[in-house]
C-alpha cells in the first residue's frame, strides 16, 4: 500500500505538468524515505487501519476518475478533501 500510495501521488503531481508541483511532491516523498518514517507508516497504517486505508483507496479512485474525465475542478476538490481527511486523522491520533 505505502509504495503504491506514494507512486499515485507522484503520478498525480507529474500529470499537472507543473515542475513546482512535481518537485514539491518529490521533496515531500524524499523526506519520508527514511527508516523511522517507514517504520511509523507500517506500524500505524498497515496492521489496524483497514477501514482508513480502504477509504483512502476510494478517494484515490475518485480523484483518478475526475482526472480521466478532464474535470480539473472536481479533481482539485477531491484531492483537497483527501488531504484534509489525512491531516485531520493525523492530528486526532497524535501525528500519525
Amino acid at each position: 500500500y505505502i509504495t503504491l500510495h506514494r507512486a499515485f501521488h507522484l503520478a498525480l503531481a507529474q500529470a499537472t505538468q507543473n515542475s513546482v508541483v512535481v518537485q514539491t511532491e518529490r521533496s515531500f516523498l524524499e523526506s519520508m524515505d527514511h527508516a523511522g518514517w517507514r517504520d511509523m507508516e507500517q506500524q500505524a497504517y498497515l496492521p489496524n487501519r483497514r477501514e482508513y486505508l480502504s477509504r483512502s483507496v476510494e478517494e484515490h479512485r475518485g480523484i483518478l476518475d475526475a482526472v480521466r474525465a478532464g474535470d480539473g475542478r472536481q479533481a482539485s476538490e477531491r484531492m483537497h478533501r483527501h488531504f484534509s481527511r489525512h491531516e485531520e486523522a493525523g492530528s486526532l491520533e497524535g501525528g500519525v
